[in-house]
């Protein structure tokens, strides 16, 4: 349900960033939309590189290899899927002016991606200690 919340969270702000940049559009196409999102991309890439998980014994509440196995997970998924979200935004939700509303087609392209991000997850989390060796150090 975490994993659920959290892409939410992740996919209601881009949805607002995407909206935002369409307004301002005027004639109904983002001007360089893939410039845009190649920028974003690669910001998001460069934050999920920075992660660093580590076993800290000496913490008040020392993590265990689960949790923050699945915290790399969630980055990972929003990684993935990233791109593939905003074109779905793009595409699906606010360039059609026809019937469904907006926010129908929003939360059917959520469901979409919901479904997706589950999918990925076995496959994310066998694949992250491999990408992330710090997830190794964690005793079992």
């Amino acid at each position: 349900m975490k994993f659920l919340i959290a892409g939410f969270a992740f996919a209601l702000p881009w949805l607002g960033y995407w909206w935002m940049m369409y307004s301002l559009s005027g004639n109904g196409r983002i001007r360089g939309f893939f410039l845009l999102l190649l920028t974003s991309y690669l910001a998001l890439i460069f934050i999920c590189m920075q992660i660093d998980p580590v076993y800290n014994p000496e913490a008040m509440i020392p993590g265990s290899a689960r949790e923050s196995t699945f915290l790399v997970c969630m980055a990972m998924s929003a990684v993935i899927l990233f791109p593939f979200y905003s074109l779905g935004v793009y595409i699906f939700v606010l360039r059609p002016v026809k019937r469904p509303r907006k926010r129908y087609r929003f939360l059917l392209l959520c469901l979409l991606f919901a479904v997706a991000g589950l999918v990925l997850l076995p496959f994310l989390w066998h694949s992250a200690p491999i990408v992330y060796p710090g997830l190794l150090s964690f005793p079992e």
